[in-house]
């Protein structure tokens, strides 16, 4: 009994992916973007718009609160800790993880830095 309960709860999730799967390719279709080697992609048209929406730093600075003004340093000195994580944790792996015989991890498969598709920013 409780194989069979298994098995319809395990069709019923497979049937749940594949609508989502569905549902997630209609929109991107709508937002104009696709996956290619695991990158996103944006149509022209998508681009134009994200470059018509791009705003100036002299704009932005007149236009931002003094709050932000203050606390966006603070926010961007997070980068120096940030790059010696990241080397840290290289170096852990390059060191520690043959010795235990776990397999290194390629960042890539985790981390997409792809914000330079972002006509906008």
């Amino acid at each position: 009994m409780e194989q069979g309960r298994l098995k319809d709860l395990l069709e019923r999730a497979r049937k749940l992916e594949d609508e989502i799967e569905v549902e997630v390719a209609r929109h991107r279709a709508e937002l104009g973007s696709e996956f290619e080697g695991g990158r996103v992609r944006f149509k022209a048209e998508v681009r134009r718009r994200h470059r018509a929406a791009r705003q100036k730093w002299r704009d932005f600075l007149r236009g931002a609160r003094l709050g932000v003004l203050l606390t966006a340093p603070v926010i961007y000195s997070l980068i120096v800790p940030l790059v010696v994580l990241d080397i840290w944790v290289s170096l852990y792996q390059w060191i520690c993880f043959p010795a235990y015989g776990i397999a290194r991890v390629r960042r890539r498969d985790f981390i997409a830095i792809d914000r330079h598709h972002l006509a906008y920013l």
